[in-house]
């Protein structure tokens, strides 16, 4: 039994996340001090750490998650507390810097409105240190405390300082490579000489790395290749052995002890070579972002992956295991259930499955499987099938998502879909809804009143016995209790865009929206709206949820925090949401199987469980009036 598992039955409370773990990863960083300390991050500047080697990750919260793009992860070399951090993207950019193992980050406030693309630190004197931004190259010789630009403000050649790497024995000797080529200063920034001859001209300097047993000896990858001086840059020459097509060179690492012995990460694959880069072998196809090599064990290895998340290597590099637990990057669909079974589609990394209720997760389908398509939604039917919505296509499956086939029928667009009562599944598409009764083998178009063709972009359904449908359009809001045969027009809640229905079961009348302006509730099925009594604010909810057994019980998302309600969603209370820190909740799910489990799927960092027996009141209101409307 796994560790969230144990926990859920011990009833700790807070909220424990399950995975699916792994997914696309940018930066890898390794302590100088304590080997076992790693830091990760993602391209949208998601952090992890690890204190165990990558046995297992934590999230860090980081306050330009998902509004940048981390170019910069590192370690203080003398001072394991201490963590840097440099964004690009616009106004959003900057270089940060954690004193505190990650709980708090400060903006340094030299590169304030600075994208920053690069850092490097001398490690004869880790006092002194170099930042890389879109402006030119910064320096501090005291640690970070100040900072002073020592590339002339004019040169336009070079800036956007995308990698650096300092003389291990002269701080005054800099290198600095840009999307054009690359610079040197031999006194401290005073001139810059471009130092080019030899390079493919306006080749892009993505990784640079200065040998530091033989500092005459330079290297970099760029998009044209990978090359080699050793008359500290004044010639180079072109490293032949990695395939040049569509091939950039995105990190160049080097055995600490013997530095001969070299690894190139590229996003054509993974390479090593043992004459330093005169021959190259392919160690692995996978698009490698970051490399790693551990101080004082040289044949211990980190990689960050584009696709196979973060692994790591005990023999320099011939054998990878992924070391990914608790490290998640991925966007995934809300939950379809069959049972204890649960299903999650991704963005770009195929499907995954859950066999007991989301505590563990593997997968079950590659992109490739699932025709190529990016997955936004799934539904699971009677017997095996699955249906999913794709970037292009409807796809059906009837081995449980192990082999897909498109739908043929034409749906126009398919926005969204909804499974009920067995066999029969809804689409909300830009054709209008769309209709089947045998598991989406094939498909009559819906009429909906008061327009003949309409753009249904979300199709909800209620989880019980006697389902009632909602289907939404830009203008309009329509209802059904007959199984999806025939539709009502009802009333939008106001003028917003509806994120979310969640339903009772015919009889109710109970409906619960969330939109851009707030939570809404209908106890007539949707003739009339009303805002709850108190509890949430007129902001933007993201997600919300009836119980499917205790309609009395509903749960939705606000401002990143986790609001409950017990009196049929009249008044809402914050729930606890601790373990979802510097989450953003995308939708919700409880199994009638596991009814005290709530489940949730984060923007990006996968599935977290709460029990609903934990630390929370489990008490019920029954004053709900029903109106079968």
């Amino acid at each position: 039994m796994g560790a969230a598992s144990l926990l859920l039955q011990a009833a700790e409370p807070g909220w424990i996340g399950t995975g699916p773990y792994g997914g696309s990863a940018e930066k890898i960083a390794v302590s100088a001090q304590h080997p076992n300390l790693l830091l990760a991050g993602t391209k949208t500047a998601l952090l992890f750490r690890s204190w165990n080697g990558g046995a297992r990750w934590e999230p860090l919260a980081f306050p330009r998650e998902f509004f940048g793009i981390l170019q910069v992860l590192a370690i203080d070399p003398t001072n394991d507390s201490t963590y840097y951090a440099g964004i690009s993207e616009d106004a959003v950019g900057g270089f940060f810097r954690s004193r505190d193992e990650g709980r708090h980050w400060e903006l340094v406030p030299a590169f304030r409105g600075q994208e920053v693309f690069s850092f490097n630190v001398f490690t004869a004197d880790p006092r002194i240190m170099a930042v890389g931004t879109h402006t030119g190259v910064f320096l501090s010789k005291d640690a970070g405390a100040t900072w002073k630009r020592i590339s002339p403000v004019k040169n336009s050649e070079l800036q956007q300082v995308v990698s650096l790497g300092f003389d291990p024995n002269s701080a005054d000797v800099l290198y600095a490579g840009t999307p054009h080529l690359p610079w040197k200063t031999a006194d401290g920034g005073a001139t810059w000489s471009s130092i080019s001859d030899g390079i493919i001209d306006d080749s892009d300097i993505l990784a640079l790395r200065v040998d530091p047993l033989r500092p005459d000896r330079v290297f970099i990858g760029a998009c044209s290749g990978i090359y080699r001086t050793s008359v500290g840059g004044t010639q180079w020459v072109k490293l032949s052995g990695i395939p040049p097509t569509s091939r950039r060179t995105y990190a160049i690492a080097q055995n600490p002890v013997q530095s001969d012995v070299m690894y190139a990460g590229t996003s054509s694959g993974f390479y090593k070579s043992l004459d330093a880069g005169s021959h190259w072998a392919e160690l692995s196809s996978d698009q490698v972002k970051s490399v790693a090599v551990v101080p004082g064990a040289a044949e211990t290895l980190y990689l960050a992956t584009d696709s196979a998340g973060i692994v790591k290597s005990e023999d320099a590099g011939l054998h990878v295991t992924p070391v990914d637990d608790g490290f998640t990057n991925r966007i995934l669909t809300p939950l379809a259930a069959k049972g204890q079974s649960l299903f999650a589609g991704s963005v770009e990394d195929g499907l995954f499955s859950s066999l007991d209720g989301g505590f563990h997760w593997q997968q079950i389908a590659n992109r490739a499987a699932l025709q190529g398509e990016n997955i936004s939604m799934l539904g699971a039917s009677e017997h095996n099938t699955l249906l999913a919505v794709g970037s292009e296509s409807l796809l059906r499956s009837v081995d449980l998502g192990r082999t897909w086939h498109k739908v043929p029928a034409a749906l126009g667009r398919v926005n969204s879909i909804a499974t009920f009562s067995g066999p029969y599944v809804i689409a909300g598409s830009s054709g209008g809804l769309f209709r089947s009764a045998d598991g989406g083998l094939s498909w009559k178009a819906v009429p909906v009143p008061g327009a003949a063709k309409v753009n249904i972009s979300s199709v909800f359904v209620s989880g019980g016995e006697l389902p009632v449908l909602a289907a939404v359009s830009r203008s309009a809001l329509y209802v059904s209790e007959d199984l999806g045969r025939s539709w009502q027009l009802r009333n939008k809640p106001a003028d917003c865009e509806i994120y979310q229905i969640s339903l009772a079961d015919r009889g109710w009348g109970l409906m619960l929206a969330a939109t851009s302006r707030g939570l809404y509730r209908s106890i007539d099925q949707g003739r009339t709206w009303t805002r709850p009594l108190g509890g949430v604010s007129d902001a933007t909810v993201n997600a919300v949820l009836l119980h499917p057994l205790r309609n009395q019980e509903c749960f939705a998302v606000m401002f990143g925090k986790v609001y409950r309600s017990n009196d049929y969603g009249a008044s809402w209370k914050p729930f606890d949401s601790s373990g979802l820190e510097g989450t953003s909740v995308r939708s919700f799910k409880i199994l009638p199987e596991s009814p005290d489990r709530l489940l949730v799927v984060t923007a990006a960092r996968g599935v977290f469980v709460h029990s609903l027996t934990s630390g929370s009141d489990s008490s019920h209101s029954t004053s709900f009036r029903t109106s079968k409307g």
